[in-house]
C-alpha cells in the first residue's frame, strides 16, 4: 500500500467508537434530525451547500427504510451507512457527491428494498423519489449504476461480487466505487467493538515475547468487565477477514490499492484494523481458553513455521502437509456455508489459534511489503499453489 500514509492508522477503535456514539445517540430519538446527523457524520467540517439538499434527503430514506430494524450488534441499522459515510468523510480531504450518497444508499437495494413490507412501499417510494429529484439527471444515472454495483446477488461468491466493482473503477476511473467499498469494509471490520470493548490496552507482540522469554509469565491478565466475544460474534469477524484479505488481494493485483490518496488510506486502514482485530481475538483465545502454556508455546511454533515456509503467503491445496494448508479453499464458499465451517473452526481452539495467528501475519504482510498479495485468489477464484 501507498507509504503516505505515514504509517498512521487511519481510524483508531477509539475514534470509530466516537462517532459510533454520536450517531447511535441522534438516531434513539423520537424523531431523528437529519441535519443534526449530517452533522455529526461530518464532525464540525462545513457540508458543501449544493450537497446538502440531497445528503438531507438520502438521510430520510435510511431513517424511513430501516425504521425499527437492528444490526445483528444491537445499534439502529441505519448506523451502518451513516457510519460508512462518516469513515468517507473522515479520510477525504474533499469528497464528492457520489462519494457520500453512494455510501449512504450502498445498501439500498440488498437491505431496505428487498425487505420492505408491502404496505410501506409506496410511502418509501415517494420519500426516495424527493431524494432522487434533489439530484439532476446525470447524478441520478450514475447512482442508478453504482446501486446496481453495490447489490449483492443470492448465491454470488465475495470476489464475483468484488470483480465488477474492481473493473469500473478502474476502466471507467468510478473511484468512488472503491471508496465506499473500502470504507463499508472497515465499518464491517469494527463493527463488533459497538458493544465489546476488545483489548486494545493490551500488546499482542507483549504476550508473545513474555510466553517464549519471560520465566514468570503468568498470562494476560484480562479484567472481570471485559466482554469475552462469542461463537457468533467471533465467527462474524473471521469472516469478515476472510473478506478483507481477498479484496485486499485483488486490489493490489490490479494496482488499485494506490488509485489514489483515499484508496490508499483506506486499504492502509482495512489492514490495520485487520490486524488489530486479529490480534484481539489471539489475545481473548490465549487468555481466556483451557489451552496450557506449553501449548500456546506449541501453537505458536507451528504457526510460525507455516508462515516462514510460505503458506500465508498463497493458496495452498489441502493436506499439503502445513496446518492450515486448505483454510482459503474451505471458505471460499458462499455466505452461509462459510459461516457454518468457520462455526466448527471456533470449536477447535487450538486450530482457531493458528488460523487467527496466520491471519495476524497476513495482514503484516499487507501492511509491511507494498507489493504482497496472497497467490492462487485471482479472478477466476481460488487456485491452490503446490508447495516447491
Amino acid at each position: 500500500m501507498n507509504q503516505n500514509t505515514d504509517n498512521k492508522e487511519v481510524l483508531t477503535i477509539e475514534h470509530f467508537m466516537k462517532i459510533s456514539a454520536e450517531i447511535q445517540y441522534q438516531l434513539t430519538a423520537i424523531r431523528p434530525n437529519p441535519r443534526a446527523i449530517l452533522a455529526k457524520i461530518f464532525a464540525g467540517k462545513h457540508v458543501p451547500e449544493e450537497y446538502e439538499k440531497s445528503l438531507l434527503a438520502a438521510v430520510n430514506v435510511l431513517l424511513f427504510g430501516y425504521e425499527g430494524k437492528r444490526r445483528k450488534s444491537g445499534p439502529h441499522a441505519a448506523i451502518h451507512p451513516l457510519r460508512t459515510t462518516a469513515i468517507i468523510s473522515h479520510c477525504m480531504k474533499k469528497p464528492q457527491l457520489l462519494d457520500l450518497i453512494g455510501a449512504l444508499l450502498h445498501d439500498l437495494d440488498e437491505d431496505i428494498i428487498s425487505d420492505l413490507a408491502s404496505q410501506r412501499v409506496q410511502e418509501f417510494q415517494e420519500i426516495f423519489n424527493v431524494a432522487e429529484k434533489s439530484l439532476d439527471q446525470e447524478h441520478q444515472w450514475l447512482l442508478g449504476e453504482r446501486r446496481n454495483l453495490y447489490f449483492k446477488r443470492d448465491n454470488q461468491l465475495y470476489y464475483q461480487y468484488l470483480l465488477p466493482i474492481i473493473d469500473f473503477a478502474k476502466n471507467q476511473q468510478m473511484k468512488d466505487l472503491l471508496h465506499v467499498k473500502l470504507a463499508d469494509r472497515l465499518d464491517n471490520t469494527l463493527d463488533t467493538h459497538i458493544f465489546l470493548p476488545g483489548v486494545s490496552k493490551y500488546n499482542f507482540y507483549r504476550f508473545v515475547f513474555d510466553l517464549f522469554f519471560v520465566p514468570v509469565f503468568s498470562g494476560v491478565k484480562i479484567n472481570e468487565f471485559h466482554i469475552e466475544p462469542s461463537e457468533k460474534e467471533s465467527v462474524l469477524l473471521l469472516s469478515q477477514l476472510f473478506k478483507n484479505a481477498i479484496f485486499l488481494s485483488l486490489l493490489r493485483q490490479e494496482g488499485l490499492d494506490i488509485l489514489d490518496e483515499t484508496t490508499s488510506k483506506l486499504c492502509y486502514g482495512l489492514a490495520v484494523a485487520s490486524i488489530r482485530e486479529a490480534q484481539w481475538i489471539a489475545l481473548v483465545l490465549f487468555s481466556r481458553s483451557r489451552i496450557d502454556f506449553n501449548r500456546q508455546r506449541e501453537v505458536l511454533m507451528a504457526t510460525m513455521e507455516y508462515c516462514h515456509s510460505g503458506g500465508v503467503t498463497k493458496v495452498q491445496k489441502e493436506k499439503e502437509g502445513g496446518l492450515l494448508d486448505g483454510a482459503f479453499i474451505q471458505w471460499f464458499a458462499e455466505d452461509e456455508k462459510r459461516k457454518e465451517r468457520l462455526r466448527d473452526l471456533f470449536i477447535a481452539k487450538d486450530q482457531l489459534a493458528e488460523v487467527i495467528v496466520a491471519f495476524i501475519a497476513t495482514f503484516a504482510c499487507f501492511i509491511h511489503d507494498p507489493n504482497f498479495y496472497i497467490q492462487g485468489i485471482d479472478r477466476s477464484g481460488v487456485n491452490p499453489i503446490s508447495s516447491p
